[in-house]
């Protein structure tokens, strides 16, 4: 809950590095919130569809009884607050493992431009199919790029949060003594 709450704290904190303790425990904690939202919704949902004064052929009244119901407004509302920090994690994640936050970006707008394809072509299994192949792809190896150990050591986006190979502050006097 710690790491949840730290990221929250440092909501658009894009510089430096983040271990996997702290992004797997805020990514932990963000889906069972979500989760329990959107058991929430369903559950209305579920009422909803057995609710005898609700005729299921009223598209309208169908869509505010969906639209108005709690869950969703608070599951919303929940996913843009969280949106920030959760990109903010992933890019102090990648960092941690020596890799620019554009990757990220580039993450998304591939599986955005693959799923836009995939509702044009909706009808044609064949051309799903084939486009789910990359995405599944690249969530592979954005997951292995999560569970990837911290590199050794500081790089540039800054200091080993491990504390690993980072220079002790003995050695980083005598290198201001040198110069």
């Amino acid at each position: 809950m710690k790491y949840f709450i730290y990221c929250l704290k440092h909501y658009a904190d894009f510089s430096g590095r983040a271990r996997r303790s702290e992004f797997w425990f805020y990514t932990l904690f963000n889906s069972i919130i979500s989760l329990v939202l959107a058991i929430g919704f369903f559950g209305k949902v579920v009422a909803l569809a057995y609710q005898e004064s609700l005729n299921p052929n009223d598209t309208m009244a169908v869509m505010l009884a969906l639209f108005t119901n709690p869950f969703l407004i608070i599951l919303m509302l929940y996913s843009l607050a969280v949106f920030i920090p959760t990109l903010a994690v992933s890019v102090r994640r990648l960092h941690d493992i020596g890799r620019s936050g554009f990757w990220l970006l580039g993450y998304y707008v591939v599986s955005w431009i693959i799923s836009i394809i995939m509702q044009i072509f909706t009808n044609n299994p064949i051309v799903v199919a084939i486009l789910l192949f990359p995405m599944f792809a690249l969530a592979i190896w954005y997951l292995v790029w999560m569970f990837t150990d911290s590199q050794y050591g500081p790089n540039k986006y800054g200091d080993n949060p491990k504390g690993m190979g980072n220079p002790t502050e003995e050695e980083t006097n005598n290198t201001e003594i040198d110069q």
